[in-house]
């Protein structure tokens, strides 16, 4: 509630779902929220926006950052690199052999010789 509270929600509502869930319902100037969650696991379930009418002329489908930092932010700190994780297009840089594997595991050669196919 305290988080709510930091993020401009003024008026909050907490009522008991018919499966045991807790929901909460909370407005701001701007937006109508309602969370819910499982009360066994502390999970969220689902955390659904809407603008308010009364504050937009328009209502329209916004994804929203409650942190309020925009992703212009980082913008500038993204790589060219394609790829999650920044390899080149050998995956074998810590094998004993010179051999390139298979998959994008880095070492898959421990026995040294059992990944590659033989030529005999």
């Amino acid at each position: 509630m305290r988080s709510l509270s930091q993020q401009g929600f003024t008026r909050m509502q907490v009522s008991t779902t018919l499966l045991g869930r807790t929901r909460i319902f909370a407005t701001s100037d701007q937006f109508h929220r309602e969370i819910v969650v499982n009360t066994n696991t502390g999970e969220i379930l689902r955390d659904f926006w809407q603008v308010r009418s009364e504050s937009s002329s328009r209502s329209q489908a916004q994804i929203l950052d409650p942190s309020g930092v925009s992703d212009r932010d980082d913008r500038d700190d993204r790589s060219g690199s394609s790829g999650s994780s920044g390899r080149s297009g050998r995956d074998d840089r810590d094998d004993r052999d010179s051999y390139d594997d298979d998959d994008d595991y880095d070492d898959d050669d421990r026995d040294r010789d059992s990944d590659r196919e033989d030529d005999d």
